[in-house]
C-alpha cells in the first residue's frame, strides 16, 4: 500500500538528514515515490547528490536541484509532479514512520469523505 503515497521532502544542506530518511525507507522497503526538491548549495549539494545515487536502485526517487531557491519553489514542483493518489510533506527536519503512513492510507481509503490525516507527533 505504500505505492499509493508520495514523500515531498524539501530539503537545504540537510545531506546527512535526507540520508538517514532513505535508509530507513530503503530497510522497510517503502514502494512509494520519494521526491527531493534540493534547494542546496556548494558541498552541501555535492554531497546531497552522491547520497542519492547510493539509493537510486533501491527507491523510486524523483530528485531534482534548485540551488539557493526557497523550499516554496520545491514543493510547488513536487506536489504537481507527484502520480501518487497521496502525498505526504516531509520538511527536512521531520520524520514518518513508515507504519503512520500505512495506517494513513488506509484510513483515506476506507474514509474517502476525508482529504486528509494526521496523528500524535513527539518532539525530542
Amino acid at each position: 500500500m505504500s505505492n499509493r503515497v508520495s514523500l515531498l521532502v524539501p530539503t537545504m544542506n540537510r545531506p546527512a538528514f535526507v540520508d538517514r530518511m532513505l535508509r530507513y525507507y530503503r530497510d522497510r522497503s517503502f514502494a512509494g515515490q520519494i521526491w527531493i526538491g534540493d534547494s542546496s548549495t556548494g558541498e552541501f549539494l555535492d554531497k546531497g547528490r552522491s547520497v542519492i545515487a547510493n539509493y537510486a536502485g533501491a527507491l523510486d526517487i524523483r530528485y531534482r536541484e534548485f540551488p539557493g531557491v526557497m523550499n516554496h519553489v520545491c514543493v510547488k514542483w513536487m506536489a504537481e509532479a507527484s502520480e501518487t493518489p497521496y502525498g505526504a510533506y516531509l520538511a527536512d527536519d521531520d520524520f514518518l514512520t513508515h507504519e503512520g503512513l500505512l495506517e494513513s492510507v488506509a484510513f483515506l481509503e476506507r474514509n474517502q469523505q476525508y482529504s486528509a490525516v494526521h496523528g500524535l507527533g513527539t518532539i525530542l
